[in-house]
């Protein structure tokens, strides 16, 4: 398989996930380009196993996430402004439910459902990934899953 045809099979899963680990549209962007450009140079004539991109993009998330609090304290402790971080999202207003209900998710929960339905990564994988068992990623699905029923049920009356 060559790049073009990884990114178009693999790009969308990747962003979503990248959405998901960001508090911006342009800040899943970003995180997900170094994610991408990480992969290539570290193997340009090899196309990359997807849960390692999973990773490289949930690591720069957290390092973007770090940067912004340090940058928000500095704000908060200098009395400077600081414009707003969040954007508001125009979308269909189910699709913005179903966005809004895996938000208020734990980050930990929320997680393992993008991992697992738009990454296409298996309970193992996902395991590894994050450093705990597979069990304990079934888990978290499956409760994860049962939250976003009960809620979706009460916000789509």
């Amino acid at each position: 398989m060559d790049w073009d045809q990884w990114m178009a099979e693999n790009l969308a899963r990747l962003a979503l996930y990248a959405r998901q680990q960001t508090r911006t549209d342009n800040d899943a962007d970003d995180v997900l380009q170094e994610a991408i450009i990480e992969a290539w140079k570290r193997e340009p004539q090899k196309c990359p196993d997807l849960p390692l991109v999973f990773s490289y993009i949930r690591r720069r998330a957290i390092d973007l996430g770090r940067k912004i609090k340090v940058r928000q304290d500095f704000a908060e402790s200098s009395d400077v402004p600081l414009t707003s971080i969040e954007t508001n999202f125009e979308q269909r207003d189910d699709e913005h439910v179903l966005r809004s209900s895996l938000g208020e998710l734990p980050p930990e929960l929320s997680e393992t459902v993008v991992l697992h339905l738009w990454g296409s990564l298996t309970f193992r994988e996902i395991g590894e990934m994050l450093s705990i068992s597979q069990n304990t990623a079934a888990s978290r699905y499956r409760i994860a899953l049962e939250r976003l029923r009960q809620t979706l049920k009460t916000k789509l009356r």
